[in-house]
């Protein structure tokens, strides 16, 4: 059971009264490089996971699990994309709902771009000064970035 999904609180209560668990944090040790992947996954791992605990806490960690199956895979940075786009992504936007802004805290500034400096308000008197400091970010698609956008991760 994850610790940080509340919808389920109760069920993990009487689960907890009634069976032992072992928190297993992220290994990334166990993480198996590709020859041909020039992204280094166990730092991408640890890097990403040290800035979730700095803004939630260690119970919202990605897992190894995540990259295992990378080095399997015939094109790995290919498969890279696809855990990001169909795994890491998702999660990173349920954790941060409405602010997209920390998951560029986390992934980058090359994982999200900055939309509101193209914006303009309508005409009239809305008191839009209110606002005008308010930033409007938008996630990347990780389908489209490339190999460097990814090591600029961990990467200072």
């Amino acid at each position: 059971m994850n610790t940080a999904d509340r919808s389920v609180e109760a069920l993990d209560t009487a689960l907890r009264r009634r069976f032992t668990f072992v928190a297993i944090p992220p290994q990334p040790e166990l993480i198996q490089q590709p020859d041909n992947l020039d992204v280094k996954l166990q730092r991408l791992l640890i890097t990403i996971n040290a800035r979730i605990e700095k803004l939630l806490d260690k119970d919202h960690c990605i897992g190894h699990s995540y990259f295992m199956g990378i080095s399997q895979n015939n094109d790995p940075f290919v498969e890279l994309r696809n855990i990001f786009a169909t795994r890491i992504l998702p999660l990173l936007e349920e954790y941060f709902y409405g602010d997209p802004a920390k998951i560029g805290m986390v992934l980058g500034e090359r994982f999200v771009t900055r939309k509101d400096e193209t914006i303009s308000w309508a005409a009239g008197d809305w008191g839009s000064e209110d606002y005008d400091e308010r930033r409007v970010y938008a996630v990347n698609n990780p389908l489209t970035l490339k190999i460097e956008d990814f090591r600029s991760v961990y990467e200072e």
